[in-house]
């Protein structure tokens, strides 16, 4: 029996960009005041969604945003004032001054303040009103976040000492998921946002850490923080610029919560987008005189389109999974044949048989051809024409033998995960 591989190349499949969904807000344009007889009736013009929480603790928020812009007053003398409450009733000039608590005095020139004197574990909502020299204001868009959670205190106590014992640990609890849609065309280059729902509790929680994965729980070796979202109270995103360059053996995209005493053992992933696996799937029952590279590839791709699942593949680069000579043999068909070397290797149903081409020659794998399923029927053998290291062996003449020659057909089993998946012995050349 043979069996072929279909390769995630260049051709597969279609990169389909993010759908993006604007939403339009009143606030950033919501009330006009006057102060003295100034004849400037035009509200400065403000980014109101710049307004972010930058850092927090367990009693303060920092907050940052984006200077506003006016037709007479220079940017040095406008004004600003921080408004915070427990409710959201921020959305205008009106309601902040009403309903919120003013953090400062209207400053000229800030674009950050941090505000203090916030009780732990508390959510909160900001706005600052920005008012130019005419005394005309606007507001920017609201914003929320929860404050820290309070350490954990332990004390005991005895009829002559006191000792309080301060502990903090790493977060226990995960993101509820992460999701990326890579809106990138360049093939091994990705970009877009990474969506991140936030844990379930976020009292024990300071940011959500994002890296490159070798695997769905593994960060990349040697591979740093793609960045960090600060844990606000609401679902964050993390933007991936245009053009970024997937790092070699990186699959995933993983995602860790953190606080001062560390990140949490165990984090969210999902795949990262641009990574096609090469498939190995079952082309049939074959004599071993079947013709070579060229009519061994010619009947995998037959056997491709004519199977209802396989067929829904979109990749074109189809060859036999074989050794044929030593200038045509497993090991070397990233160089002869455009095989990704990063690329995990599955069967048709989606179980990983390894995480890289060179790992399917180092003496294992990590799941058996039948137990993949969909590779070779349980209680066959296939023929591999190679050694354990991918290397040409036995092949039947370049499989043109038919009859004679001995055990000269270098074959693989079904179901172990040693070296003997593609080096089991040798079997005879057949022509039926």
């Amino acid at each position: 029996m043979m069996v072929a591989v279909v390769f995630g190349f260049y051709a597969c499949g279609e990169k389909k960009n993010e759908e993006v969904t604007t939403e339009t807000s009143t606030e950033g344009t919501t009330m006009v005041s006057s102060m003295g007889a100034s004849s400037d009736t035009t509200l400065p013009t403000v980014t109101a969604t710049s307004l972010a929480v930058a850092t927090k603790s367990t009693t303060t928020m920092a907050l940052t945003w984006t200077a506003a812009v006016d037709e007479t007053t220079l940017a040095a003398n406008m004004v600003y004032r921080v408004f915070y409450a427990t409710s959201a009733k921020l959305d205008t000039v009106e309601n902040a001054e009403s309903n919120g608590t003013a953090a400062n005095e209207y400053t000229a020139g800030m674009t950050s303040l941090t505000v203090t004197g916030l009780t732990a574990a508390t959510t909160y909502y900001f706005n600052v009103v920005a008012r130019d020299e005419a005394g005309n204001k606007v507001i920017y868009k609201t914003v929320s976040a929860a404050t820290s959670a309070a350490a954990t205190t332990t004390t005991t106590t005895t009829t002559t000492t006191t000792t309080t014992t301060t502990t903090v640990v790493a977060p226990t609890h995960t993101a509820a998921s992460v999701a990326f849609t890579d809106t990138d065309t360049t093939v091994g280059k990705v970009g877009g946002t990474i969506s991140i729902v936030k844990a379930s509790d976020e009292s024990d929680v300071v940011s959500y850490e994002v890296y490159w994965g070798s695997s769905q729980t593994v960060k990349l070796s040697g591979s740093t923080s793609l960045g960090s979202v600060v844990a606000s109270g609401g679902n964050g995103a993390l933007t991936v610029t245009a053009a970024t360059a997937i790092p070699t053996s990186a699959v995933y995209i993983l995602v860790f919560t953190k606080n001062s005493a560390g990140e949490m053992s165990t984090g969210v992933s999902t795949p990262i987008a641009d990574t096609v696996p090469i498939v190995l799937f079952n082309a049939g029952l074959v004599a071993t005189n079947f013709g070579g590279r060229t009519q061994g590839n010619s009947l995998c791709s037959t056997a491709r389109t004519a199977s209802a699942s396989y067929s829904l593949w979109s990749c074109t680069n189809v060859k036999a999974f074989l050794s044929v000579s030593a200038s045509d043999q497993l090991v070397d068909m990233p160089t002869n044949y455009s095989v990704p070397t990063n690329k995990p290797i599955v069967s048709p149903t989606n179980v990983t048989i390894e995480s890289a081409w060179a790992n399917l020659f180092d003496g294992s794998v990590l799941s058996s051809l039948g137990t993949a399923g969909g590779v070779i029927p349980s209680g066959d053998s296939w023929l591999s024409g190679s050694t354990s290291a991918g290397a040409h062996n036995k092949s039947c003449t370049g499989w043109t033998l038919g009859t004679g020659g001995g055990l000269n057909a270098e074959a693989g089993t079904h179901n172990v995960t040693n070296s003997g998946w593609i080096d089991f012995g040798g079997s005879s050349c057949q022509s039926s």
